[in-house]
C-alpha cells in the first residue's frame, strides 16, 4: 500500500484562524459530495451512479430507497458537522480491491466500475470511498453542502441537486428569501409550514372536485321529474357541492319558476339532498324532509321553503321516490 497527502489544492497558515483559498472548487466540492453520500447511506439502502459536477454545484444520481425530504435534511446535518470538522482528506493506493477492503472494512466501493490501482479517498476517521477524481486537502475547504432539489426518475432512480462552498451560501440564503416570504404569506411558522402547505393542497383538491360536479352539473343541466300530485319537480346532480352555500338561491329560483327542486350532492358515501319550493307553497318543507329522511334511516330538516336531508348513497333513491310521494 502506498499513501499520501496530495496538498496541491490548499492555501492556508492554518484551518482555525485563517481564511482559506480553493483552488480548485470542483475538488472542494466533490468532497463535500462524498461526506454527504456517506451520511445519506447511513439512512437509506442507496448507492449513487453518476455524479455530475462543475463548480462548486452538481447533481448525484443514485438508485434504491427514496431518499426524503426528513433523511436527506438528517443526512446534511451530519455532513455539514464533519465539515465544519477539519478532517484532513487522505489518499491510499492499492493493487486490488481485495486489499483496499482488507485495509478498510467500511469502503464504500462499487467494484464494476474500479479497476486496478484502487484509489481510495479517507475523510480522517469517518469515510472511505474508492474514487479516482480530485478532492480537497481539508474539508473545511468545502465550506458546507446543501441540497436543493429532488425528482425522482426511471427505474428506480432519483436525482438531488446540490451546492458547496460559496454557491451553497448563495442557495441557502436564496432559499431562506423564499420561505421567509411564504411563512409570512401563508401567516404560519417555519416548523409548521409543511403542514400548512398540505391543507392548502388538500383544500386545493377539494376545490377542484367541486369545480369539475358543478361543470358536469352546468352542463347535464337539470332533469324533470313529476311528483305523486302530477307537478313537475327540477332535479339537479351535483357532486361534492355544499348545498347550504345555495339554500336562498334554490328558494328564489324556485319561485320564479314555481316548480320545487331537489339537489343531490354525494360526499363518499353520503348523500345530501336540498329540498326547495316556492314560497308560500302549501308544504312546510322542514317538516317534509324530517320524517321523509328518517324514514330511510337518515336525517333532515329546515325551514318552511328548504331543508336539507342525509342519508346514506345506497339509500338515496328511496328518500327521493318519499319526497315526490309527499309533494
Amino acid at each position: 500500500m502506498v499513501e499520501w497527502i496530495d496538498k496541491k489544492q490548499i492555501i492556508a497558515p492554518s484551518f482555525s484562524t485563517q481564511a482559506m483559498t480553493v483552488l480548485s472548487p470542483e475538488a472542494a466540492a466533490h468532497t463535500a459530495e462524498h461526506i454527504f453520500m456517506k451520511a445519506l447511506t447511513e439512512r437509506i439502502d442507496v448507492r449513487p451512479l453518476l455524479v455530475q459536477q462543475g463548480g462548486w454545484s452538481g447533481k448525484i444520481i443514485v438508485r434504491g430507497e427514496e431518499p426524503t425530504w426528513p433523511v436527506i435534511a438528517d443526512a446534511l446535518v451530519e455532513a455539514n458537522l464533519v465539515i465544519m470538522e477539519g478532517r484532513r482528506v487522505l489518499i491510499h493506493v492499492f493493487e486490488d480491491i481485495e486489499g483496499a477492503r482488507a485495509e478498510f472494512p467500511e469502503l464504500r466501493a462499487y467494484e464494476e466500475r474500479i479497476k486496478p490501482p484502487v484509489r481510495v479517498v479517507e475523510v480522517e476517521g469517518y469515510d472511505w470511498a474508492a474514487c479516482i477524481r480530485d478532492h480537497a486537502e481539508n474539508t473545511r475547504e468545502s465550506w458546507g453542502i446543501i441540497v436543493d432539489d429532488l425528482s425522482s426518475l426511471s427505474g428506480g432512480r432519483y436525482e438531488l441537486s446540490f451546492h458547496a462552498g460559496p454557491d451553497a451560501v448563495r442557495r441557502l440564503a436564496l432559499i431562506l428569501r423564499e420561505l421567509g416570504i411564504s411563512v409570512r404569506k401563508l401567516n404560519t411558522s417555519i416548523e409548521s409550514l409543511s403542514e400548512t402547505v398540505g391543507a392548502l393542497v388538500d383544500k386545493a383538491d377539494e376545490l377542484k372536485l367541486k369545480v369539475r360536479s358543478l361543470g358536469r352539473s352546468v352542463i347535464d343541466g337539470y332533469s324533470i321529474v313529476k311528483a305523486a300530485s302530477g307537478k313537475p319537480v327540477r332535479m339537479i346532480r351535483a357532486d361534492a357541492l355544499n348545498i347550504k352555500d345555495v339554500v336562498d338561491k334554490a328558494v328564489k329560483t324556485a319561485t320564479a319558476t314555481d316548480t320545487c327542486i331537489i339537489v343531490i350532492s354525494r360526499d363518499d358515501d353520503l348523500a345530501r339532498v336540498l329540498l326547495a319550493c316556492p314560497k308560500g307553497s302549501q308544504y312546510n318543507i322542514g317538516s317534509l324532509m324530517r320524517s321523509t329522511s328518517s324514514a330511510v334511516g337518515g336525517m333532515g330538516g329546515g325551514g318552511m321553503e328548504a331543508a336539507i336531508g342525509s342519508v346514506s348513497w345506497e339509500l338515496i333513491d328511496s328518500l327521493v321516490e318519499r319526497i315526490l310521494s309527499e309533494l
